[in-house]
């Protein structure tokens, strides 16, 4: 391999590695914090490079607030035995979800544990840890 074709890759590598530091941080949310949704679990998106629940809740006002509730990649589910089917009751129906929220107040969160209606849950890895 020439000097130059290795310096191209080298380049190319340096210019995806913040992007790749960025995505993967945990700087929107309060780490130090754990809050309660309660809602309806609207939809579930099953796919890299995250599992992404959204979540209706009513506000104070009355009015609906869509969270996006960010969580691990689907390849950790899969590893930690869960599969999006182990969802699939909780959509369209009342829900509540533990999550590190936002810091600045955004209608996000990471989370942590979904209690379904029946009781069950799911419990995900801290990303503390």
């Amino acid at each position: 391999m020439s000097r130059a074709t290795l310096a191209m890759y080298a380049f190319c590598i340096l210019l995806a590695a913040p992007n790749t530091w960025a995505h993967h941080s945990a700087t929107a949310y309060d780490l130090k914090r754990t809050v309660a949704l309660k809602g309806v679990l609207k939809e579930l998106n099953f796919e890299n490079p995250h599992v992404n629940l959204i979540l209706d809740v009513k506000g104070d006002d009355g009015k609906i607030v869509s969270y996006r509730i960010e969580g691990n990649p689907p390849g950790w589910f899969r590893q930690a035995g869960i599969r999006r089917a182990d969802f699939d009751k909780g959509i369209g129906q009342p829900v509540t979800v533990d999550v590190h929220p936002s810091k600045d107040g955004a209608p996000i969160g990471y989370f942590q544990k979904i209690t379904f209606a029946d009781g069950t849950y799911l419990r995900f890895a801290d990303v503390t840890q």
